[in-house]
């Protein structure tokens, strides 16, 4: 699965929220905000607030898509499958003789038994989490800054300088929110897609070890829910076969 984030310029103002806006100017658009700055009223002197920054509720859209991602995995690689047993069929043949011309494998139940699924699976939810608590933290920083800002113009306690300097910081920490969000959704991802090449590589070399040594099919096909192959037949399955080994092969190399 691949994330696809392309990073935007964050002009000043485009990111800050103006206080008496038309349903039409809410509207948002890709160009950069053109309108100018208001001028002075003539009671303070003040300029109407900008406009809210876009780039603290960016935080929402990525982390509902860090969730996603998570979700998606966890059923990908925690359904059941089928509940192959030992096949004595297949070792009575070997034992006539007879050299298998197709084996198969379910991949449902393989990934559904594999304990390193499930330990690769909880570090990728972990490092989520600890992703989101840091965005959400941080988000709720800049919104407080902000409302502190809008209070402040209000009441109108600001210089226009001062005002000019807060828009200005507001923006600028808006954009580095963004480009934090971005920089985690690509780790995230990197992460999510090493882990599945991890696995797979695991499923297919404890696989392809257990036919060379012991059935020399010529080959090994992989069903799983919705697969190509409509039916197989149960004697030239070695699922269970290829379960036991992968776990006893990760146990053996973290000294369990």
């Amino acid at each position: 699965m691949e994330i696809n984030l392309e990073k935007q310029e964050v002009p000043m103002y485009a990111s800050l929220p103006t206080e008496n806006i038309t349903q039409d100017e809410k509207t948002e658009s890709t160009e950069p905000d053109t309108t100018p700055v208001p001028e002075k009223t003539e009671s303070c002197g003040c300029q109407t607030p900008p406009r809210r920054p876009r780039c603290c509720w960016v935080t929402v859209g990525f982390i509902a898509a860090f969730a996603a991602i998570i979700a998606l995995f966890i059923l990908f690689f925690t359904q059941k499958g089928g509940n192959a047993k030992e096949n004595k069929a297949l070792n009575a043949l070997m034992q006539n003789g007879e050299t298998p011309y197709i084996l198969t494998v379910n991949n449902d139940s393989i990934v559904a038994q594999f304990v390193l699924v499930d330990i690769l699976t909880k570090d990728l939810e972990e490092e989520t989490t600890r992703y989101q608590k840091e965005l959400q933290s941080k988000q709720s920083a800049l919104e407080e800054k902000y409302s502190n800002y809008q209070i402040n113009v209000q009441n109108q306690v600001l210089t226009k300088t001062q005002m000019q300097n807060a828009e200005k910081q507001l923006t600028q920490e808006a954009a580095a929110l963004k480009t934090l969000q971005e920089k985690y959704a690509t780790i995230l991802a990197g992460k999510q897609a090493s882990v599945q090449k991890e696995i797979a590589d695991s499923i297919i070399n404890v696989t392809t070890r257990i036919n060379e040594k012991k059935y020399h099919a010529k080959y090994v096909m992989a069903t799983s829910t919705g697969s190509a192959l409509i039916y197989t037949s149960p004697e030239y399955d070695i699922t269970e076969e290829v379960i036991a080994e992968l776990n006893r092969t990760y146990g053996k190399s973290h000294g369990n």
